[in-house]
């Protein structure tokens, strides 16, 4: 039995959702690392399994400027990107480079376009003010970390006791860890009910384990709304035709 916090796993959910939302032409933005070519071919593979196209894919260096990157991955002429055949962009980033594109593409003339991305844009704490330049976009997250988001509050998050003490403590650089540490025990203890059910509630997801003995998340999703995670329904996948 196979269980982690997989990023792969979360780039495929980040395709199956802008698929869904009727999207079927994209830009992706990636690292130029294996991490980022782990990803975005995750992505790829599940976008173009759907019917979707790739318009551009940037692998851009972290500290090169963000401007640069979405220049190649917007196809900007001048002043202006070029988005007849770009109907959204898929980003992989960390905090502090996620929140100059939305920023950069408003330069470009590309308010409107919508930003697709995973969970590493969000650190998990409350930064209105800093947040506020990732507003609308799109993101996957484990649901203790997006407890603002969670239909019902906090009191119903998985596992409700431990998110708390674990927060009280603040480490939030480990939090991701620390949840993942709790799914990890409630599994072993109720191996025989998880494996006969094949699906349990977790700090990290939805858990389900599959046939080849890996264990999936399926994440909850949100949007920054005033730099403050909103909480989004998840659509079902259409696997097979247009939405």
């Amino acid at each position: 039995m196979q269980f982690g916090l997989s990023a792969e796993d979360e780039a495929r959910q980040v395709a199956q959702r802008a698929w869904s939302d009727g999207h079927r032409q994209i830009a992706i933005m990636v690292p130029d690392n294996d991490w980022g070519r782990r990803v975005g071919e995750a992505f790829w593979d599940t976008w173009s399994n759907a019917g979707g196209s790739v318009t551009n894919a940037v692998s851009y260096a972290p500290d090169d400027a963000v401007a640069n990157a979405v220049k190649s991955a917007l196809n900007v002429r001048g002043e202006r990107a070029q988005l007849e055949d770009i109907g959204a962009l898929f980003l992989l980033a960390l905090p502090e480079y996620a929140r100059q594109v939305p920023p950069t593409l408003d330069y470009y003339y590309a308010s409107d376009l919508p930003i697709y991305a995973t969970s590493h844009l969000h650190e998990g704490t409350l930064q209105p003010r800093l947040n506020q330049d990732l507003d609308d976009v799109f993101f996957v997250d484990i649901p203790w970390q997006i407890p603002d988001a969670a239909v019902g509050g906090e009191e119903v998050l998985p596992h409700y006791e431990s998110y708390r003490s674990f927060r009280e403590e603040g480490e939030m650089s480990m939090f991701r860890l620390m949840a993942m540490g709790v799914d990890a025990y409630e599994i072993a203890a109720n191996i025989q009910n998880f494996t006969e059910n094949g699906r349990m509630s977790g700090a990290t997801g939805q858990l389900t384990l599959t046939s080849d003995g890996r264990i999936y998340r399926e994440l909850p999703w949100a949007k920054f709304q005033n730099g403050i995670p909103t909480p989004i329904l998840t659509p079902s996948f259409l696997s097979d035709g247009e939405s």
